[in-house]
């Protein structure tokens, strides 16, 4: 039997000779590309304004072009309404995305919401060859139900980022 043993392990031994590969460690240098882009500055030349709404429940919407539109009996009475108006400046024709977080409008009554931010810089908004935005800004006030006349002010906040 032990022959036979001898015989197994020769046998054993040929086939990994055979089938084994030798292994080797290579190294590979692998590349990085860093771009810096410019801050983006950011600043309101117009803002937003809903003037002269009756004291009613209900929503104004002003669209980015000024549009105004109501519902639910909340009437403007006539006076100037229009779009915020903002430029910005960054890299040129980086890609930018544009977003907002919903505000409030403070005044002698219960505050209003300010949501449903729209803006007219596109779908894909980018700085310009020159590294400028130009873009106006509508949103929603949600009146309550009968607001207090007065004269009311707020903040929202507008977020833009590179994409």
């Amino acid at each position: 039997m032990s022959s036979l043993k001898s015989r197994r392990f020769c046998f054993v031994s040929l086939l990994c000779v055979l089938f084994s590969f030798p292994v080797y460690a290579t190294t590979y240098s692998g590349h990085a590309t860093v771009e810096i882009v410019s801050n983006i500055v950011v600043s309101e030349l117009t803002a937003l304004s809903f003037e002269g709404i009756q004291p009613q429940s209900g929503k104004v919407t002003i669209s980015p072009s000024g549009g105004r539109t109501t519902v639910n009996s909340a009437h403007n009475g006539g006076l100037a309404t229009h779009a915020a108006r903002f430029v910005a400046t960054g890299t040129p024709s980086a890609g930018v995305g544009i977003s907002f977080a919903n505000g409030s409008r403070d005044g002698t009554g219960d505050a209003m919401d300010i949501n449903n931010f729209t803006h007219d810089a596109g779908v894909t908004p980018a700085f310009d060859s020159t590294g400028g935005l130009d873009f106006h800004v509508g949103a929603d006030v949600n009146l309550n139900k009968d607001q207090q006349s007065a004269s009311y002010s707020g903040t929202y906040v507008i977020t833009i980022n590179y994409q």
